[in-house]
């Protein structure tokens, strides 16, 4: 007799068809609890360009609390051996299906970082109250309220060469 369904249930591992991988749970052929989802690399221009997630997930979802790490790495040099030219986006919060809530994002982008923690809106813009935003670029400190990525209301702090 042939097997017409395979339901996937407990604890494994799936590669895609598109080369993401998946190693975690399954409930009733759906990713659930706890698991890690690597994105097939992609190459663009002399880079290398890879997303991974480690959280829960709740039907494909993912859904409460992970971690999100996009990562941008020179073809050429060795995996973070230039430090000064690597980029990466971490963000460590909650996820409500598949969509940032409220959490905590690292940008580091070459000599420039950014630190944001607080709301995001449905499309994964800074977006709510009692949150902060650091920007090594401008030396600024943003404490407040934003909206759709702007700052609204609050306060702003400015530090000088001297760490002032």
């Amino acid at each position: 007799e042939l097997l017409t369904a395979y339901l996937k249930e407990g604890f494994g591992v799936n590669k895609y068809s598109n080369g993401d991988i998946y190693f975690g749970y399954f409930s009733e052929n759906e990713r659930n609890k706890h698991g890690i989802y690597s994105y097939k690399p992609k190459i663009e221009n002399n880079y290398i360009l890879s997303e991974y997630y480690y959280g829960l997930w709740k039907d494909n979802y993912r859904d409460g609390y992970g971690i999100y790490l996009w990562l941008k790495e020179s073809k050429t040099t060795s995996p973070f051996s230039d430090f000064s030219n690597s980029c990466f986006k971490a963000y460590i919060g909650n996820i409500s299906q598949d969509v940032f809530t409220k959490g905590t994002l690292l940008i580091k982008s070459y000599e420039k970082y950014f630190v944001y923690h607080g709301f995001f809106n449905s499309e994964g813009k800074k977006h709510g109250d009692l949150s902060f935003f650091y920007s090594s670029e401008k030396e600024l400190l943003f404490y407040g309220s934003f909206e759709k990525d702007n700052f609204i209301s609050g306060f702003i702090a400015n530090f000088t060469n001297d760490g002032n």
